[in-house]
């Protein structure tokens, strides 16, 4: 009888996840990174001073989207505002005799 030979998925090497590989630049004097990325890239943040700060405290793709929405209503309220004031005006008075005279049509 033999032992049966056991066969273990490789293992990465400790601490590989802390592990980083980089190229120097001689045109900034700074290490970049191998594969071509920048910092922000590599962890999905934006790469402006701007958008990190307000990525803070809110989603940027969620702010894009409710402004675009926020057009589209505005957009909607425009087409809306072609009203016939002489009409409104008209029918404004008729609810205001109505309310004022309310007394006179009541039977009681």
């Amino acid at each position: 009888w033999l032992p049966k030979e056991e066969t273990k998925a490789p293992t990465k090497p400790k601490y590989q996840e802390y592990s980083f590989q980089a190229t120097f630049n001689r045109n900034t004097e700074a290490f970049d990174d191998a594969s071509g990325m920048d910092y922000f890239s590599r962890n999905n943040k934006p790469s402006d001073k701007a958008g990190r700060q307000m990525s803070n405290y809110f989603a940027l793709s969620e702010f894009e989207k409710n402004r675009e929405d926020a057009k589209k209503i505005q957009e909607k309220l425009r087409k809306k505002r072609n009203i016939d004031w002489r009409a409104y005006k008209e029918k404004q008075k008729k609810k205001r005799y109505m309310r004022n005279n309310e007394w006179l049509f009541k039977d009681d």
